[in-house]
């Protein structure tokens, strides 16, 4: 999980809220007679962009394209505010994967048996309900650019707390919780350990140690095709599991991302 940047609220959103303030997300999807079905187009373009195309949780690639695009309210919609109304609040909203609920032919969105295979919003409201916000959960919004607080486990392809970085953290949502403990939640209410999406990141983890591998075979100096290997697969554009890519790909990446003033 990376941070997430989030552009100003799309106009078409701000008008239908202002029009239909007590309206309900699936009645502004098919609301053309209020813009709401524009501001829904908007919504879905806008989180793509804003995330370069992968979910906000596992980081697998997302295409409304392909059909591999949903839209995650990270505090349920279905909560009641006087003053907010979360189904239609911008900084709530968060693009996502399907989390394993529907057979695709691409690689790491579906593994049987389903169940044990959900992940993301999918497992999220299965673990939580849709009724309730959990005060145990990152918010991808509000991680920190420079601290990941996630380590791989090369054998498995599972995340683990990086507890250094985990403990050095205070939550604002969290103020009485440890750092530990809310990265340990997350996982565990995101599912983001689960076979499917620890084949896929051991699949990307394994294509890198053996470009590694063959350079160093080659004779070519470490100081050179690391940070080459760095600025193809972290940047200009962040690709699926970037995560991944940035922990084995360590200092270098961190000083890459330095340099390029890397805000999430």
């Amino acid at each position: 999980m990376k941070r997430v940047i989030k552009s100003s609220e799309p106009t078409e959103l701000k008008t239908y809220r202002q029009a239909c303030p007590n309206s309900e997300w699936e009645v502004m999807r098919n609301d053309a007679l209020h813009g709401g079905k524009a501001a829904y187009d908007m919504i879905v373009d806008m989180l793509e962009a804003d995330q370069c195309g992968i979910c906000a949780y596992c980081e697998i690639k997302i295409s409304r394209k392909n059909n591999t695009t949903r839209v995650e309210h990270f505090v349920p919609k279905a909560l009641r505010h006087t003053r907010i109304n979360w189904g239609l609040h911008w900084y709530n909203l968060l693009g996502v994967c399907n989390g394993g609920s529907q057979n695709r032919s691409a690689p790491g969105h579906y593994l049987k048996p389903q169940k044990q295979n959900l992940s993301c919003d999918a497992n999220k409201e299965l673990a939580l309900g849709t009724t309730f916000s959990h005060p145990l959960l990152l918010n991808p919004l509000s991680l920190p650019a420079m601290q990941p607080l996630m380590r791989l486990d090369h054998a498995t392809g599972d995340w683990r707390v990086h507890e250094i970085n985990a403990k050095s953290l205070r939550w604002s949502s969290a103020p009485h919780t440890s750092g530990v403990d809310l990265v340990e939640s997350s996982i565990e209410i995101l599912n983001l350990n689960c076979p499917r999406l620890s084949r896929a990141r051991l699949t990307v983890l394994r294509s890198v140690e053996k470009e590694i591998k063959q350079a160093r075979l080659s004779g070519l100096d470490p100081s050179v095709f690391m940070p080459n290997l760095v600025k193809r697969y972290l940047g200009p554009r962040f690709r699926e599991f970037f995560s991944v890519y940035r922990f084995r790909l360590g200092d270098h990446a961190e000083t890459y991302l330095q340099s390029i003033g890397f805000n999430g």
